[in-house]
């Protein structure tokens, strides 16, 4: 009889560890039979070579006359089993099925792939060949870099505080341990899991100082925040004469690199970061250059070089090395130090990998979306792309209104308009749609608009229009029937061969086409200034 099982069974952790229960033969030679449920646990060293790791097994017993287990090791794959010291594991209830057993492996090193099996054995735990053998190969494999719940690789990670863990919210996952005490902030949904919520008044987390994050030469400081009101308070600071990263009035992110030349204050202009929304920020110092970004887009760029000054205190989450003053009021998560620069590719994939927790009115299934602005962020000067290609658009003088779905923009025909800049990614095949609320108008009412050869979607003489700005050289299909005073989605599609207009999920207009679009300056609102919409 040959009987083959299957069992996958997937372990992902922090500190890159991974074990598969693959398909494996399980040979019946005579007498027992084969453990079940078979699986493995990999934990390694924090911080990283200060300890050997360990892998723990667990089974159960699914014989009536076993004598007991042994569990067989072969580092590398393809070399010979060997009991493990320790086992056999004596069966302490023959006859019974059922019981749960576990074996730990420990003392084990970096950078190894371990392949274990468990026997289950009759009378000769050495040769027993009145046995079943279930195999697992259970790998402890710590070359990968930590990685984030957000999925973000920690390469140079001295400090990562995801704030997930509500019993012990300053917890390290980074490899250095470096955990903290929380005084008085909440654990709260947040962009991934949990964040902590800070009252503005007497709540910070604070992290012993240790010389990891001592950092004097590249550094990258980032998080997510969710501040409230127009508060001003510390995001990140480490101790006195170091480094920190601060939420300021009017919506600017600002830091101060202690030590340096320029010493002082670095400070992006403000109507970045809206009240009541997450936002993904982060200061990098490159050794001669300071760096801001704001949901993956740099914000700043100044001259900066020097050796920074070392910390004297601890590391604080939500107030000044004091506890007492410039306190922050709202939610952070997922902060992070690095002793390296991030390169502006990874800042913006950090900021995207963290879109898909971000909850929107209307969630987007494309796997093609190249942007997306839900005009959900109520006040500021910026229609934030949760697309994840952070093209975030520059708002000119329309205004926040009730819309379809939560907010929208109001443009009053004159000079309103939002601009993405080059937005990219099609050319022969694309489409756009929106909710809109068009008002009569004479001429050119622009949704959607580049310069000649890219988009036009809009109106024109209260008929909805698509094709390209210039008619050149996709030609536009009209659909000739006035449906201004109301919200209405509508859709522009072309294939390369044919374009197709549709209103409320209905085709109303479509017409044979070539030619490519040319993918340009992208505005919302109008064709830059001009063709406002209203």
């Amino acid at each position: 009889m040959n009987t083959r099982l299957v069992c996958t069974i997937l372990f992902t952790m922090i500190i890159a560890i991974a074990a598969l229960c693959l398909p494996q033969e399980v040979y019946a030679i005579n007498a027992t039979t084969a453990p079940t449920a078979l699986t493995a646990i990999a934990q390694s060293d924090k911080p990283l070579n200060s300890e050997l790791g360990k892998i723990i097994f667990y089974w159960t017993d699914a014989s009536t006359n076993e004598a007991g287990f042994v569990v067989h090791q072969a580092p590398p794959p393809g070399t010979t089993y060997t009991a493990v010291t320790g086992s056999p594991i004596a069966s302490t209830t023959t006859g019974a099925t059922g019981t749960q057993y576990s074996y730990t492996a420990d003392s084990l090193s970096d950078n190894t792939l371990y392949t274990y099996r468990v026997v289950a054995y009759v009378s000769d735990p050495a040769g027993d060949t009145g046995s079943w053998v279930y195999t697992s190969n259970t790998s402890l494999d710590r070359t990968k870099p930590a990685t984030s719940s957000l999925g973000v690789a920690e390469a140079n990670c001295v400090g990562y505080w995801s704030f997930d863990d509500t019993t012990v919210p300053g917890k390290d996952y980074s490899a250095y341990g470096n955990n903290g005490t929380n005084s008085g902030a909440t654990s709260i949904a947040g962009v991934s899991s949990n964040a902590l919520s800070f009252n503005g008044s007497n709540n910070y987390v604070t992290i012993p100082i240790s010389n990891n994050l001592k950092v004097q030469t590249t550094l990258t400081l980032e998080t997510w925040i969710k501040p409230d009101a127009s508060y001003v308070g510390d995001i990140l600071i480490l101790g006195q004469g170091a480094y920190y990263l601060t939420y300021g009035s009017g919506g600017s992110i600002s830091c101060y690199w202690y030590g340096k030349t320029p010493e002082g204050y670095f400070s992006t202009a403000g109507g970045l970061v809206a009240t009541g929304r997450w936002s993904h920020v982060a200061a990098v110092w490159d050794g001669s250059t300071v760096k801001i970004y704001v949901n993956g887009i740099e914000r700043l760029s100044q001259t900066c070089t020097g050796t920074g000054s070392p910390a004297v205190n601890q590391v604080w989450f939500g107030a000044e090395s004091n506890g007492t003053t410039r306190q922050f009021k709202g939610l952070i998560d997922e902060p992070h130090i690095y002793n390296r620069a991030l390169s502006a590719s990874e800042i913006n994939a950090h900021y995207s990998s963290g879109l898909n927790y971000v909850p929107l009115s209307a969630k987007p299934t494309d796997s093609n979306l190249v942007g997306y602005w839900n005009i959900d962020e109520g006040s500021g000067s910026y229609a934030y792309d949760a697309s994840g290609s952070g093209k975030t658009g520059t708002i000119t003088n329309a205004t926040f209104v009730a819309g379809k779905f939560n907010t929208a923009l109001s443009f009053d025909g004159s000079g309103d308009y939002v601009s993405m800049g080059t937005v990219g990614g099609y050319s022969n095949a694309l489409t756009v749609s929106a909710w809109v609320n068009h008002s009569a108008a004479a001429d050119w009412d622009d949704i959607v608009a580049g310069g000649c050869g890219d988009i036009l979607f809009g109106f024109n003489s209260n008929q909805l229009w698509w094709g390209c700005q210039c008619n050149s050289p996709v030609t536009g299909v009209q659909y000739n029937t006035n449906i201004n005073g109301a919200w209405h989605h509508v859709v522009g599609v072309y294939d390369g061969s044919t374009s197709r207009l549709y209103v409320d999920g209905v085709e109303v207009a479509s017409g044979s086409r070539s030619g490519s679009f040319t993918p340009g300056n992208l505005t919302i609102g109008g064709s830059g200034a001009s063709e406002s919409f209203t």
